[in-house]
């Protein structure tokens, strides 16, 4: 009988431990699965937060199209063009205004500046004026033209200078060609809608440009003649020259490097002057205050032409 007791007691104790035991796993198991559950929401939460700030980063922003408002764009500048910019600053003192943000203009308009010092006001004023732009058409220059005069017109007048010409250029810094015609059509036939934007459009138009050289010679002769000036290749002669100028027609010259250009220029001869050339030059004010001994420019003059109305 005691032996059968001791064997009931054992067996309720084993009970009681697996009972325990079993208790013990559940709880265990409960615990494990509330940790991972807790676990997974928290890691959903942190990429849910996550897609958040991407979404944002990302997120388009409007931009206001006011031209007080627009960023604009920015080249980088080579940093030897700065330092000659730098240089220049005791001769002209506005290019400190460029050197403030040079990255806002285009290099060779800095190159432009560097060469021709006069044309500072014209680089100066791209940003904010080379997107207004007119039609030729609405160009006045009526107060330019006097009878019996060739009157001088600058490439890079803020009426047409930024207008574009060819693939990448603009009239300011390509235009010399157009704009020596427009000066003879202006002069001989008194057509004041004939100003340089015109010109370099009939001359685009008429495909007159060539994207390595520039404005081709034809425009000079064909070009001339379509728009009603007769136009005739002479010989490089002071005596032609004189007899040319002295009935009051007008030469166009196409020149070398020297002292007009450092690689290629038309320029306008518009009559003598105490035995000098007077010279229309459409990049310089200055040098067509000057007049100009014939023995001086004769080596820098590749062709010219004679034109008469």
């Amino acid at each position: 009988m005691l032996i059968e007791k001791k064997k009931r007691r054992r067996r309720r104790r084993r009970i009681l431990i697996l009972r325990k035991l079993g208790l013990a796993c559940v709880a265990m198991f409960l615990i494990i699965t509330v940790i991972h559950k807790w676990t997974n929401q928290l890691e959903a939460q942190e990429t849910q937060e996550s897609s958040h700030v991407q979404a944002e980063a990302f997120e388009p922003v409007a931009v206001q199209t006011n031209s007080e408002n627009v960023t604009q764009p920015r080249v980088t500048v080579d940093p030897e063009l700065v330092g000659q910019l730098e240089d220049l600053l005791d001769e002209e003192p506005k290019i400190k205004d460029i050197l403030l943000d040079p990255g806002l203009y285009p290099q060779e308009m800095l190159e432009l500046v560097l060469k021709y010092p006069e044309t500072i006001d014209f680089v100066l004023d791209y940003p904010e004026k080379k997107d207004q732009i007119l039609d030729s058409s609405r160009i006045d220059i009526s107060k330019d033209y006097e009878q019996g005069k060739i009157p001088l017109f600058l490439q890079w007048d803020e009426r047409w200078g930024y207008h574009a010409y060819g693939d990448d250029g603009m009239i300011g810094m390509d235009g010399c060609g157009p704009t020596c015609l427009s000066m003879v059509v202006v002069g001989l036939t008194g057509q004041t809608d004939m100003n340089p934007q015109k010109v370099a459009e009939f001359s685009q138009s008429q495909g007159y440009i060539d994207p390595q050289y520039g404005t081709t010679w034809e425009l000079m002769t064909t070009g001339a003649q379509k728009l009603g000036i007769r136009a005739r290749e002479i010989p490089l002669d002071e005596d032609v020259l004189r007899n040319v100028l002295g009935k009051g027609q007008a030469v166009i010259c196409s020149m070398r490097p020297g002292d007009f250009t450092t690689s290629g220029h038309f320029i306008v001869l518009t009559g003598f002057k105490n035995g000098e050339i007077t010279v229309n030059d459409p990049n310089s004010p200055s040098r067509s205050q000057k007049t100009w001994k014939y023995a001086d420019i004769k080596s820098q003059i590749k062709n010219l032409w004679a034109y008469s109305y």
